[in-house]
């Protein structure tokens, strides 16, 4: 029972860690009308950027998750194992 306190403990302490926080857009004026193309403008080049096919696999936040709670359940099954237990013995 104290491991399960424990690891809510933790769980509850690491939560304002994980929070982000996105300030909401201001639009002063809505648009009503697009201004209409003038007959000089130039088409707008064509921009093509490519930076790769996301996170490697260290910085992926998903699989950091995973890892962690990985680890805590690792370590909790071992200290309850190291708590031992001592011999049932069932009398007939």
């Amino acid at each position: 029972m104290k491991a399960v306190r424990l690891l809510v403990l933790a769980a509850t302490l690491g939560l304002p860690l994980t929070a982000t926080f996105h300030p909401i857009a201001v639009v002063n004026s809505p648009v009503l009308a697009a201004d209409p193309p003038v007959a000089g403008d130039a088409p707008a080049p064509k921009i093509d950027v490519h930076i790769g096919n996301g996170p490697v696999w260290y910085a992926n936040p998903v699989l950091l998750a995973v890892g962690g709670i990985g680890v805590l359940v690792l370590v909790l099954v071992i200290a309850l194992a190291a708590r031992g237990g001592g011999t049932t013995i069932i009398k007939e």
